[in-house]
């Protein structure tokens, strides 16, 4: 499924929109940046795309708005690695195992997952807190608690048989 084919009014995450392009490292060494455009050429020729390139290698505003969103995309993977990094080092993650069960009866296990432990987070003392508001961890720590409300909206698509 690519963006195009997402529903209306559903977000539709980053990690889906690029396709069918990725932004890849040329080693596997941790420090280094994603610099390498891999791509699923065969969703580019099924599909109805623009022209990336002029003649002579020369890109287009649709391939520079491509790049684009592929840099934005490796600058929020940094961003999460930094922020997991966070909660681990303020021990506020724990381990869970959802398991959807829509009414179509096919259950749908999604093992080792993570999350933040309310509970934990409650806990810190005040000045850990301010650190997580100060470094901008706490917004985004908000964000994922709402996030989690989400599960239904997967179950639900789960639930929708693919044609």
């Amino acid at each position: 499924m690519n963006g195009d084919d997402w529903p209306a009014g559903i977000y539709c995450p980053a990690y889906i929109r690029r396709y069918p392009f990725l932004l890849a490292a040329r080693t596997h060494h941790p420090d280094e940046e994603p610099s390498v455009v891999c791509v699923d050429e065969t969703a580019l020729v099924a599909a109805d795309h623009d022209v990336l390139m002029k003649p002579g290698g020369v890109p287009t505003a649709a391939w520079q708005a491509v790049e684009t969103m592929l840099r934005q995309s490796a600058a929020a993977e940094r961003a999460t690695r930094q922020f997991c990094h966070t909660l681990e080092n303020f021990q506020l993650l724990e381990e869970f195992h959802a398991v959807l069960s829509p009414l179509n009866g096919s259950e749908l296990r999604l093992p080792k997952m993570w999350r933040i432990d309310e509970a934990r987070l409650r806990r810190l003392p005040a000045e850990r807190v301010r650190e997580l508001l100060l470094d901008g961890s706490l917004a985004a720590i908000h964000a994922h608690l709402l996030s989690l409300e989400n599960f239904s909206v997967l179950l639900d698509r789960y639930a929708v048989p693919r044609h």
